[in-house]
């Protein structure tokens, strides 16, 4: 899908190892000229629902350009990837009404992007076994917008544990943690899954035909590291500003 799917964790975006075979620093592309602003803060106002519904499609290039790098995130090194969608990670609910949860981690061909980009950023100081994912995945038609209200519909009806199964029949047992939005964007949501009782957290805001996704990684095995590390919410807002700047253009 282009999306982080399942996998990343074991993301509906890209395989992590995608990004391990086939990314490159945004340092090396002499990407200075549309990189060099900072983007707003996060408390900043919002761009308008109506001017994110507006926005225009943008070419598989123009969607790698939005990606946030290290000139809107100082501190952090990013480095982009390449989607690679093999077809394989799709499960399916045992509660109908909880099928829509897992079309955002393991999705089916109908709830993937026509069009994706993918970027992560780690702490250039090497402070952190902490990895930022982050993907933009544009659909066709009004289908991001289906899908982020499906989603939310969902979150009103699964109420209890569900499994989803795979093709190869392994078995996940799934909750719902949490839920919020975010506040920006035509429709934002961050939701933590409990799968099989480990939290995993992830991000989604959508700016017209494309939805932003993120979401954290640790690659620390201590008992100190934290067992659900959190996207910042001022890297998400950088994206998503970033991604409207682009579609206005």
């Amino acid at each position: 899908m282009g999306f982080y799917g399942k996998r990343l964790a074991a993301f509906v975006f890209v395989p992590l190892v995608a990004l391990g075979t086939a990314c490159s620093s945004d340092d090396d592309k002499g990407d200075k000229a549309g990189n060099a602003a900072q983007s707003p803060a996060a408390n900043s106002p919002a761009p308008s629902s109506a001017a994110a519904s507006d926005a225009k499609r943008l070419t598989a290039e123009q969607l790698k350009a939005a990606l946030v790098t290290s000139a809107e995130l100082p501190g952090y090194e990013v480095a982009t990837g390449s989607p690679e969608d093999d077809g394989t990670g799709v499960e399916t609910s045992d509660k109908p009404e909880c099928q829509p949860l897992l079309q955002l981690i393991a999705a089916d061909k109908e709830h993937m992007p026509n069009e994706s980009a993918s970027a992560g950023a780690t702490k250039a100081d090497n402070s952190s076994k902490t990895t930022y994912w982050l993907a933009l995945g544009q659909f066709d038609g009004d289908k991001a917008e289906k899908l982020i209200s499906e989603v939310q519909d969902s979150l009103t009806k699964c109420t209890s544990q569900f499994v989803g199964t795979d093709e190869e029949g392994t078995k996940t047992e799934y909750t719902i943690q949490d839920s919020k939005k975010l506040g920006y964007g035509d429709d934002s949501l961050t939701i933590t899954y409990g799968m099989d009782g480990e939290p995993w957290t992830l991000s989604f805001v959508r700016s017209g035909p494309v939805i932003a996704q993120g979401t954290a990684i640790s690659f620390d095995l201590e008992d100190t590291a934290p067992a659900d590390p959190v996207m910042p919410e001022e890297m998400m807002r950088a994206q998503y500003d970033k991604l409207v700047k682009a579609q206005k253009g």
